[in-house]
């Protein structure tokens, strides 16, 4: 594992929060990076989410911040 961590964000429409925790993994000559993420009620035991596999594991954090902590600086920054 490279890297390992939560984040999440408020939704001020719903009044909802939602919680997510993640692991990057990376293969054995550190080329590519798997990004697997919870809902933070299902870590560690329950069912990830995977997305795609990244460049570099900065590349799946950005990600994470992107998609699931909805971070708009990041997002832009991905564009």
């Amino acid at each position: 594992m490279a890297n390992s961590g939560s984040g999440g964000y408020y939704d001020k429409s719903t009044g909802r929060s939602y919680r997510y925790e993640y692991e990057v993994w990376s293969n054995d000559n550190n080329t590519a990076y798997t990004l697997k993420v919870w809902d933070s009620k299902d870590y560690p035991n329950g069912s990830s989410y995977r997305s795609a596999t990244f460049e570099s594991a900065r590349k799946a954090l950005d990600y994470f911040d992107c998609t699931y902590a909805r971070r708009e600086d990041v997002c832009k920054q991905m564009r």
